[in-house]
């Protein structure tokens, strides 16, 4: 688990208490608990957050002669 993750489980209100077998105690409400597959749901969901965080912006496809670009989708602009 990196040292990125640890943080990010942290900010969400989390503590790690070990990692074998994984368990994590809320920091706010000593009575929310999990461990094993409830644990890694929640670690799992935390990452992912973690991940589109850090993702960088796909960069718009420029429009073509019509003024429309690849990127646009139908509908978007509400008159179709």
């Amino acid at each position: 688990m990196t040292d990125q993750l640890k943080q990010a489980i942290e900010d969400e209100g989390w503590t790690l208490e070990c990692e074998s077998p994984l368990e994590i105690r809320s920091i706010e409400d000593t009575e929310s608990f999990a461990s094993g597959y409830a644990a890694q749901t929640i670690i799992d969901a935390i990452q992912k957050r973690l991940n589109c965080k850090n993702r960088k912006p796909k960069p718009k496809a420029p429009p073509d002669a019509s003024g429309w670009s690849a990127d646009d989708e139908p509908g978007q602009f509400g008159w179709l």
